[in-house]
């Protein structure tokens, strides 16, 4: 689409190397990332969600996406309504390595840096056009990118107000480790699905050890479903987030 439509399953597709307007507000600085690592040509373009009934005048909390294995940012045109299709704006982009043409967030550190860059884009990207509480950004990922979300979390924690990874697990390598105690003040909410055959319940008790040790509040909640997941998996997700937005 080329122009903004506003409903429950507005999308917009951003391109990445999309001209921003010169009023727009600079994209924060990411500590950390380096000009080294920079995200191959040919990503796929963020996509954008505007949440039905948008006021122009209120600041709304935004998520970003993490696509799992077999996704790409185009998913979000179907977990976004399942969520909520008007507390938030939402937002997403593709991992930045194809791999046989499917998109993996790889977890070493060139991959790292170039998701870090995507997301400051993507953010950047959405403030241009959006009214977004700076103070309420939230990284939600599945599978591998709950993995990727969390490990982008932990080491941005000051610019992130939460992070849910939904039947992805801790990342266990990387100079992310390193800031576990400075990170620990950022909400988690850890999803499991019970019947996966890609996170075990003993992987999952060996996270919640490690993130209880490093003084984290984690919300962990476990689903009897399958790596698919389930629809009460959202509507958790939606009370968890709007309990940090109101306070409760």
């Amino acid at each position: 689409m080329n122009r903004l439509q506003f409903g429950p399953l507005a999308m917009m597709e951003m391109a990445a190397n999309e001209k921003l307007p010169a009023n727009s507000i600079s994209s924060p600085n990411w500590t950390g990332t380096s000009p080294n690592h920079q995200l191959p040509e040919g990503r796929a373009n963020h996509r954008l969600f505007i949440p039905a009934g948008y006021e122009r005048n209120y600041a709304y909390p935004l998520l970003v996406y993490l696509h799992d294995v077999g996704q790409d940012a185009s998913y979000l045109h179907r977990i976004m309504p399942q969520i909520s299709i008007q507390n938030y704006v939402g937002c997403a982009f593709s991992s930045p390595l194809p791999i046989s043409n499917r998109r993996v967030w790889q977890q070493q550190d060139s991959v790292v840096y170039a998701s870090l860059e995507g997301l400051a884009q993507t953010i950047q990207n959405v403030r241009s056009r959006l009214n977004i509480n700076e103070k309420k950004i939230f990284l939600v990922g599945s599978g591998l990118g709950g993995c990727m979300a969390m490990r982008l979390a932990f080491m941005y924690h000051d610019r992130i107000a939460g992070v849910i990874s939904l039947n992805g697990e801790l990342p266990t390598t990387g100079p992310w480790l390193s800031r576990l105690k400075v990170a620990r003040n950022i909400p988690v909410l850890l999803a499991h699905y019970r019947k996966s055959r890609n996170f075990s319940e003993q992987r999952l008790c060996e996270n919640l050890i490690l993130l209880h040790s490093a003084g984290f509040s984690v919300t962990m909640r476990q689903y009897p479903c399958a790596d698919s997941g389930c629809d009460q998996v959202f509507r958790d997700a939606n009370r968890w987030v709007m309990e940090s937005v109101t306070g409760e």
